[in-house]
């Protein structure tokens, strides 16, 4: 059996009628399903629980009920006036969208709703604009103009031709050459800076001799003492010079040697390790390996050299991909995501 009952959301009649009706079918039909869900033992000891009480009466006055005159006579439908709030929606599809402007300020909630629209002071630096305002700004302005052309009038006026004036063409050439270097060192910095590749350190670089005998006699230092200075840095550089080749010659020769003999067993075995090619014998018509080999002159160590840059190369270009342009997923399993989910609760952990 189905119950209609009659209710309205925009009078808002019936909805407790709804809610009581609906509380009370619930209500019922829990009990219902219990005690026949229930065994017969277990019915008698829910009955046993429940003891339902009876007042006994006091005295012999009667207590009737009262009903207020406003819910003995309530207001009929009709006669109640519905009055549905404008949205601003509303307004906007009865103005249009060309016409219609959110009117943020009439919502304010303030004493006098006659200063909802008026101009909200600005603040700068933490002060209020309106208290420095003055109303006779103009008129003060026009008389400090007006004072100021009086005392520019009572002034004497400058002599620029005077000696205090004067520049001499020295300072002013000096200034010239000051500014240049200037300019000079700011384009070689920007230059520098948009280098991509890797920088020399400062203690490799070769300087030039013309640039740093110029650079020096710029700071002051007299030509005697760069002669000097040239003379005994010529004299060192021989010195150390044929030290040097005195010592890579004896190398040379005892690594000629140890190479002649290497190869001579190979070719007597009739093996190469970098493919089958005439070797001379002597280590002269064949310079030291250049290129990526460079400073590598056993074949086999070679291949392990080369073997071994292929292996960092790939881990390297893989580390390339990464950047904020790249399509890469960095965690492809989050642990936090994929570590052992075991049903509902809060077991979401090994």
């Amino acid at each position: 059996k189905i119950k209609m009952i009659a209710m309205s959301n925009i009078t808002k009649e019936g909805l407790m009628d709804v809610k009581k009706n609906a509380c009370d079918l619930l209500l019922s039909h829990r009990v219902e399903l219990k005690m026949n869900q229930s065994n017969p033992k277990n019915l008698e000891n829910i009955l046993s629980r429940i003891h339902v009480s009876q007042p006994t009466k006091r005295d012999n006055k009667k207590r009737e009920t009262v009903i207020p005159e406003s819910k003995k006579n309530p207001k009929q439908d009709d006669d109640m006036e519905i009055e549905k709030k404008k949205t601003e929606r509303d307004w906007e599809l009865e103005l249009g969208p060309d016409k219609y402007n959110m009117d943020f300020k009439k919502n304010y909630v303030l004493k006098n709703d006659e200063w909802k629209y008026d101009v909200i002071p600005e603040f700068i630096d933490g002060k209020n604009i309106s208290e420095f305002v003055d109303k006779d700004i103009a008129r003060k302005l026009d008389e400090l103009e007006k004072q100021e052309e009086v005392r520019i009038m009572e002034q004497e006026p400058i002599d620029f031709a005077d000696e205090q004036y004067f520049v001499p063409k020295e300072t002013v050439d000096n200034f010239d050459k000051i500014v240049d270097k200037q300019i000079k060192y700011r384009i070689n910095s920007e230059v520098n800076k948009s280098n991509n590749s890797s920088k020399v350190p400062r203690k490799y670089k070769t300087i030039p001799m013309a640039e740093l005998e110029k650079e020096l006699k710029s700071r002051g230092i007299q030509q005697k003492t760069l002669d000097r200075a040239k003379e005994t840095t010529r004299s060192q550089s021989q010195a150390r010079n044929a030290t040097r080749m005195n010592y890579e010659s004896k190398r040379m020769r005892s690594v000629s040697e140890a190479r002649n003999l290497m190869e001579t067993e190979k070719r007597e075995e009739g093996e190469t390790f970098l493919g089958k090619r005439k070797r001379t014998l002597s280590i002269s018509s064949r310079s030291a390996s250049v290129g990526k080999h460079a400073g590598i002159k056993n074949p086999r160590k070679q291949m392990y050299a080369e073997r071994l840059a292929r292996k960092k190369f790939k881990y390297l270009n893989l580390q390339a991909k990464q950047g904020a342009a790249d399509r890469v997923i960095h965690n492809l399993m989050p642990k936090h995501l994929f570590s052992g989910k075991r049903g509902n609760g809060t077991n979401d952990r090994r």
